[in-house]
């Protein structure tokens, strides 16, 4: 693909998404351009009565759409290596997006992204744009416990039991 297909392209991408938003009629969406090109859509979205803050990132070099939804909660530093623990076991069986952790700032993102070089459909847009918000909405409820320590017993003995694996091994 030639470099003016390319950008051509990618203008075509950032307009059906931008006309997505507003006919959708999503009034606070902000958007700005990057200094490589590439253009951020940021909105906040209420989905089963709680706010996430999300971001649609529409990639110039290559072509490519992510979606991050955060969460809005943060991890205490205390609970980073149980909530770790919880992320990975999460992520293990999705096939779209995944759950992240920032352990320098405690921020909690559901994240996915896709290549458009070849193929972009709006419809597809919509429907992981879709996946990525109820994603973040189910998975708040468990994680949001555990990133200020509410847990079952069953729960703590669990973790009680690979701490004590942890401290053996090191």
């Amino acid at each position: 693909m030639a470099i003016n297909d390319t950008y051509t392209r990618f203008q075509a991408i950032a307009r059906a998404v931008n006309d997505y938003m507003v006919g959708n009629g999503w009034r606070s969406v902000s958007r700005s351009e990057r200094s490589n090109g590439s253009i951020n859509f940021e909105l906040t979205m209420n989905v089963e009565k709680m706010a996430f803050r999300t971001s649609i990132f529409v990639g110039r070099d290559p072509l490519y759409i992510r979606y991050t939804v955060t969460l809005p909660i943060v991890c205490s530093p205390e609970y980073s290596l149980i909530v770790d623990d919880y992320i990975a076991t999460y992520n293990y069986n999705l096939r779209i997006g995944s759950l992240k952790h920032d352990s320098s700032d405690g921020a909690l993102e559901f994240e996915f992204a896709y290549a458009t070089d070849n193929v972009f459909n709006i419809s597809d847009f919509d429907s992981y744009f879709d996946i990525c918000l109820l994603s973040a909405a189910k998975v708040y409820p468990d994680i949001s416990k555990l990133c200020v320590g509410r847990m079952s017993q069953s729960q703590m003995n669990a973790i009680m039991e690979k701490l004590t694996l942890l401290s053996s091994a090191l």
